[in-house]
């Protein structure tokens, strides 16, 4: 692997990509933590609240500029 391919490049995905990413990541702490799972379950929601408010563009919206 080269240099490049071992960074992380967060501003190519979508604003969509990286919320469904954390939602994703709130649900399995929720299945994976006893004590703390209505928190987690409760930013899952909150992040797919977000999510479904936002505008088309605002999903699409990229933080970089890819080839």
């Amino acid at each position: 692997m080269s240099q490049d391919e071992e960074k992380a490049n967060l501003g190519l995905a979508t604003n969509e990509k990286l919320i469904r990413e954390l939602i994703t990541r709130f649900k399995m702490d929720a299945l994976n933590n006893n004590i703390d799972q209505i928190k987690y379950m409760d930013r899952a929601i909150t992040m797919g609240i977000l999510l479904g408010s936002m505008s088309p563009e605002d999903r699409e919206y990229r933080s970089v500029d890819h080839d």
